[in-house]
């Protein structure tokens, strides 16, 4: 073999790598912009195949690209197009979060900025000596414990919606093993999609913690989706036709059908997305809806 043959390869070998690792950011960034959107959706029962979903999605995703932008511009006191890169992505799925949470509250469009107005006045109320880097977080912390705490918070998780109503399940606590076993399941079925062949088993790790979190909160949404729809259904029935009407039906079947539908959908959106950014003609990374 010829040195300059070895270096080719070696080439081809670190850019597989530079692609393989921007898939896996880009997908990242797409699940923690987007999830929270796609639990909204299933809140609100607007399912994957219906027209208004991703118009919807695209808009709350603008909106919440459009008040991060003002924030860090506001922070940093420079122009909106000079902001921070970095920041903007940085805090955005946290935005993402809040106009979802406004939208759902008040059913109308997001004045993004107003809303960075009120964001960046708390903001300056926070004390400086208790900030951290987002990077630092669990650093502390032994690799299998941090996939522990993980588990942990999602069956929590799966405990906080079942407590309140669980369907006159017969064990409560097996309702409880249930959705966090599809929500695992899930997470273990797409983790493959994200991931290349040699990925090291530390960014494994990491994507496979981001997929249990993420799906435990869009788990969460569907599961209050159907409580919702449940209750309202009861109401109008007395007891009786309330005990026969339950013994005939399986919501929770439904419920996890729903969640692995829109599982589905949220990681095939982003590993097409992904796989854009991983391109070297690719340019920009793309914007997440």
């Amino acid at each position: 073999m010829g040195f300059s043959n070895k270096g080719g390869i070696e080439s081809d070998a670190n850019e597989a790598e530079r692609q393989a690792r921007e898939f896996r950011v880009a997908l990242q960034q797409f699940l923690n912009q987007n999830s929270p959107i796609f639990s909204a959706m299933a809140r609100r029962g607007i399912g994957t195949g219906d027209r208004d979903f991703y118009d919807l999605a695209a808009r709350i995703g603008e909106t919440a690209k459009d008040v991060a932008m003002l924030v860090v511009s506001m922070m940093e006191d420079v122009p909106p197009q000079r902001a921070s890169e970095q920041a903007i992505r940085m805090i955005r799925p946290d935005i993402v979060e809040y106009v979802v949470e406004h939208w759902l509250a008040f059913d109308a469009p997001v004045d993004a900025a107003l809303e960075a107005r009120a964001i960046v006045a708390v903001l300056r109320l926070a004390d400086s000596r208790f900030d951290f880097s987002p990077y630092g977080r669990g650093a502390q912390a032994s690799p299998d414990s941090s996939v522990a705490l993980t588990f942990v918070a999602a069956s929590s998780l799966m405990a906080c919606q079942t407590l309140p109503y669980d369907f006159r399940a017969a064990d409560p606590a097996a309702l409880q093993r249930r959705l966090l076993e599809t929500v695992v399941d899930a997470a273990q079925e797409n983790l493959p999609k994200m991931i290349v062949e040699g990925c090291p088993e530390a960014e494994t790790r990491t994507v496979l913690q981001s997929l249990v979190k993420h799906f435990s909160k869009l788990m969460r949404a569907v599961y209050e989706r159907e409580t919702d729809l449940m209750v309202q259904r009861a109401a109008t029935m007395d007891e009786e036709a309330r005990r026969r009407w339950f013994e005939t039906m399986d919501p929770v079947a439904d419920i996890v059908r729903d969640f692995r539908e829109r599982a589905s959908h949220l990681v095939a959106m982003g590993t097409a997305l992904a796989a854009k950014a991983g391109r070297p003609s690719a340019g920009d990374q793309p914007q997440a809806a």
